[in-house]
C-alpha cells in the first residue's frame, strides 16, 4: 500500500477532524506535520454554529499575521470578528483586505467589525472607498448572512441607505441582527440619509437592531411589529442630536410595540450631545421599555442628569437594570449636580430592584450616598465605577484617609466582593484632557452590545 502524503489534506478537513477530539488528542494530532500543526488552535474556535474566525489588528505587525490567518481559514468561516486600530491607515487598508477575502466565503453567517474609534483613519479617500466597496462585495457574495455589525464607524454608514438596499435584496429572510448605529465624528453636523422606516419592515426575522435615533419613527416601531415579524428582543437607540424637526415617538407607538415584542429591551445612548432636558425626556416616553441608559460628554446640561435620573426611577423601575453617566473632570475635580433633598441616584438604586451596573464618572457623589447604593441592590450590584475624585467626603481632610479606608471595606462588605474606586493614575486620559479622543472610552461598551 502506498504511504499517504497528510500535509495535503485541506485545512477544511484537518479543522474537521481536530474538532472531534479531545485536548491531549489534539496535541498528538499536532505531531504530524506543519499543515496540521497551524490548525491545532483554530480547531478550538469551532464550535456548534461553525467556524469562528477572530482576527485582531492592533499594529502593522500584527497585519500581517492577520493576513495569513484570514487567507487560511477565512473560507471556511461560519463567524467572522475583526477587531482592529481604526486610527492608522495601514491597518485599515489591511482590514480592507481581509473584508475582501472574507468576500470569497458564500457560507459566512455573520460579520463583526469591532474598530477602536467611530472613524477610519486614512491618507487618501481611496483607502475607505476600498473598504466600503468590500463590505459591499461581502454581503452580496453570502448566501445567508444572519448578523451584520457595522462597528458603529460613521464612514461605512454614511453609505447605510446602500447597504440596507442589499441586504435587503439577499438576506431579508436570514438576517437575525443588524448593527446601523454610529458615533459622530462632529455630532452637531452630520448627514442624515433618507432611510424610509420600511426599509426594515422586510427583515421578518429580525431580532436585534441598533439605529441613530435620527431614523427611528412611529413607523419604523409599526413595521417591525406587523404580523409575521418575530419579536424583537432589543433595539440600541445613539442620540446625537436634537431637533424641532425631528417627529415625537408616540407613546402609542411603543405600546403596539411592546405587545407585539413583549420581551424587547430598549438601550438609550446619548454621545456628546447637548440635549436639553425637556427634549432627552422626550424620547423617553412612558411606555418605551428602557433597561439601559448612558450619557457620555454631555456637561453642557447638569440639569438633564437629575431630570433624566427622576424620570428613569419613576418610570422604568421594573425593567431597567444598567446605567452610565460619564463627564470630564477638571482638573481631578468632579462636577455637582442641583440635586432635590433625597439624592437622583440613591432614588434610582432603592426604586429599580432590577439594577445590576451603576457608573458615575465626573459628578461628585458623597460617600453615604455611594455606601446606600451598595446598601440597596447589594450582591446584584455587578458593576459600581466611581473614581475615588468623585467620592465627596464633605471637605474633613482630617479623616478623609480613614474615612476612605472605612468606605472602601463596607462597600466590599455589602457587594460581599473586593471593592475599591477607580484611581486617579487609571483615569482615561479623554477624562481630564479635552483634546484627547474620548470616542476610545467608550466604544468597547458601545461593541459589547452588538451580539451574535
Amino acid at each position: 500500500m502506498s504511504s499517504k502524503d497528510w500535509s495535503c489534506l485541506p485545512s477544511v478537513v484537518i479543522v474537521e477532524i481536530l474538532s472531534f477530539l479531545g485536548p491531549n488528542d489534539r496535541l498528538n494530532a499536532s505531531s504530524v506535520c506543519k499543515s496540521w500543526r497551524k490548525c491545532l488552535f483554530y480547531a478550538t474556535q469551532r464550535n456548534k454554529d461553525g467556524f469562528v474566525l477572530k482576527v485582531d489588528v492592533q499594529s502593522v505587525q500584527d497585519s500581517l499575521l492577520a493576513k495569513y490567518v484570514t487567507e487560511t481559514f477565512g473560507r471556511i468561516a461560519r463567524r467572522a470578528s475583526v477587531q482592529f486600530e481604526s486610527t492608522v491607515p495601514a491597518i485599515v487598508q489591511s482590514v480592507a483586505h481581509i473584508l475582501e477575502v472574507l468576500a470569497k466565503n458564500p457560507n459566512l453567517r455573520c460579520i463583526k467589525i469591532c474598530p477602536a474609534s467611530g472613524r477610519l483613519e486614512h491618507r487618501e479617500r481611496a483607502i475607505v472607498n476600498r473598504y466600503v466597496d468590500a463590505f459591499k462585495t461581502l454581503i452580496q457574495s453570502s448566501r445567508n448572512l444572519e448578523v451584520v455589525a457595522f462597528g458603529c464607524v460613521e464612514e461605512i454608514l454614511d453609505s447605510a441607505d446602500e447597504f440596507l438596499r442589499i441586504l435587503g435584496q439577499r438576506h431579508e429572510s436570514s438576517l437575525r441582527c443588524i448593527y446601523l448605529a454610529s458615533v459622530k465624528e462632529d455630532p452637531e453636523k452630520y448627514v442624515t440619509l433618507d432611510i424610509a422606516p420600511s426599509a426594515f419592515e422586510r427583515f421578518s426575522r429580525l431580532q436585534r437592531l441598533s439605529l441613530d435615533y435620527d431614523y427611528v419613527r412611529d413607523e419604523l416601531l409599526d413595521g417591525l411589529s406587523r404580523p409575521g415579524h418575530v419579536p424583537l428582543l432589543s433595539l440600541d437607540l445613539h442620540v446625537h442630536m436634537m431637533t424641532r424637526e425631528h417627529p415625537r415617538i408616540s407613546d402609542v407607538a411603543w405600546q403596539r410595540m411592546c405587545a407585539h415584542s413583549p420581551n424587547l429591551e430598549v438601550s438609550l445612548t446619548v454621545l456628546h450631545c447637548a440635549v436639553a432636558a425637556d427634549s432627552l425626556l422626550a424620547i423617553m416616553q412612558p411606555s418605551m421599555p428602557l433597561t439601559h441608559f448612558a450619557q457620555y460628554f454631555c456637561s453642557s446640561y447638569n440639569n438633564q442628569v437629575v431630570e433624566a435620573v427622576d424620570f428613569i426611577a419613576e418610570t422604568y423601575s421594573r425593567r431597567f437594570r444598567s446605567i452610565c453617566i460619564v463627564e470630564y473632570i477638571n482638573d481631578f475635580k468632579a462636577g455637582f449636580y442641583e440635586a432635590p433633598q433625597e439624592d437622583p441616584f440613591v432614588m434610582l438604586a432603592w426604586r429599580c430592584e432590577n439594577l445590576t451596573d451603576f457608573t458615575l464618572i465626573g459628578y461628585s457623589i458623597a460617600f453615604y450616598d455611594l455606601i446606600a447604593i451598595a446598601r440597596l441592590r447589594g450582591q446584584q450590584l455587578q458593576t459600581l465605577k466611581v473614581p475615588r475624585c468623585c467620592i465627596d467626603f464633605l471637605n474633613d481632610s482630617s479623616s478623609m484617609t480613614s474615612n476612605y479606608e472605612q468606605v472602601v471595606r463596607e462597600i466590599s462588605r455589602l457587594l460581599d466582593q473586593p471593592w475599591s474606586p477607580i484611581p486617579n493614575s487609571q483615569l482615561h486620559s479623554s477624562l481630564v484632557d479635552w483634546e484627547t479622543d474620548a470616542v476610545s472610552l467608550y466604544m468597547p461598551s458601545l461593541l459589547a452590545r452588538q451580539t451574535w
